[in-house]
């Protein structure tokens, strides 16, 4: 199997950007923490949405080990998002971000 490399982040002619985003599901880093920030830094994201992120005890203190270990920074999310996490490279501008708790029914 061969694997093609990823474009990397840029600034198109136009203005646009072009960013590298990752999708991981965590599992409340249950599994080997060094190991998913080797898997994280490979990559190379810009911003890394982070699924079932800690949400109890010492859940900032987690979510702030796996982005120092990944090179990126908390950005979002967390315990305060009901567990969603959003790390993001110093490479991006971010302007704004807010938590927003959707209601448990429909």
């Amino acid at each position: 199997m061969v694997l093609t490399p990823l474009p990397d982040s840029r600034t198109e002619p136009d203005g646009s950007a072009v960013i590298r985003v990752l999708s991981y599901n965590v599992r409340s880093m249950h599994d080997d923490t060094e190991a998913l920030a080797r898997v994280i830094r490979a990559c190379a994201p810009d911003l890394v949405l982070v699924q079932e992120a800690p949400r109890f005890f010492r859940w900032r203190k987690a979510a702030a080990r796996l982005a120092k270990s990944s090179g990126l920074v908390v950005l979002s999310g967390g315990a305060t998002a009901a567990g969603p996490l959003l790390l993001c490279s110093l490479r991006a501008s971010v302007e704004r971000t807010e938590d927003v708790l959707l209601p448990l029914t429909p």
